[in-house]
């Protein structure tokens, strides 16, 4: 949306200054329904629901829910968030390797190659 206010600010459908032509509305109230009311002719809903956002004012902000440690408490720094997340990665992705299966090493074993498998890189 950033980038449409950007490229769209030359090619307001009005000229004039502010005082004359916008009356009591400033400027970027304007150009923000102008850009919802373009967003909305090109079914583009989820840019109208921003500039409704921001003309009402009703911003939201990034709010998280309090990161736990180990033992329980709550992080108090972002240092200790940062290392929890370290943590929580780690014991997910790096869990120990799983047992030998002789079963499936006997099956591989006993498998013959198939010889209408092309084995060949793949090309583009």
């Amino acid at each position: 949306m950033r980038q449409a206010l950007t490229l769209q600010r030359t090619s307001l459908p009005f000229s004039g200054t502010k005082s004359t032509v916008f009356g009591h509305l400033p400027l970027r109230r304007l150009f923000t329904t102008f850009l919802s009311e373009e967003a909305a002719s090109k079914g583009k809903m989820g840019d109208v629901f921003l500039a409704i956002r921001t003309v009402s004012g009703k911003t939201t902000s990034a709010v998280t829910a309090p990161i736990a440690k180990l033992d329980g408490s709550a992080c108090s720094t972002t240092d200790e968030v940062l290392d929890r997340w370290r943590e929580h990665y780690e014991s997910a992705l790096n869990h120990p390797a799983g047992s030998v299966c002789h079963e499936l090493n006997d099956y591989a074993a006993a498998a013959q190659e198939d010889a209408n498998v092309c084995t060949d890189e793949p090309t583009l």
